[in-house]
Order: C-alpha cells, then sequence, then structure tokens
C-alpha cells in the first residue's frame, strides 16, 4: 500500500491545515475563498455579507 502521510491526504481534499506537522485543525479551502472574499468587499458596502452569500451559494 503507498500510503500518504495525513498533511497530503488533508490537502487532496481541499482542507487548509493549521500546521504543517501533526495538523489538530483544518479549514475548507472554499470557506477561506469565501472569508477573502467578504473581507475585500465588506468595508465600503454594508450589504456585503448577502451578496457574498448569494455568490457563494450559487457556485
Amino acid at each position: 500500500c503507498k500510503c500518504l502521510p495525513a498533511p497530503w491526504q488533508l490537502i487532496e481534499h481541499r482542507l487548509f491545515l493549521c500546521a504543517p506537522v501533526f495538523p489538530k485543525l483544518a479549514v475548507k479551502l472554499d470557506m477561506l475563498e469565501f472569508a477573502a472574499s467578504l473581507f475585500i468587499n465588506l468595508a465600503p458596502n454594508e450589504m456585503a455579507w448577502a451578496v457574498m452569500l448569494t455568490e457563494f451559494l450559487s457556485t
């Protein structure tokens, strides 16, 4: 069996690791992309949350 280490397996499942060795917490890359888009549009727009949530759910 050609097994990969846990960090590689998590990355293959589109999870971002909070530690490169012995990860105890992982976050979905989709959620990180959503948070990045939200913070880019948040300051000048008070409807940013609704717009970003609609955009995120439509993809």
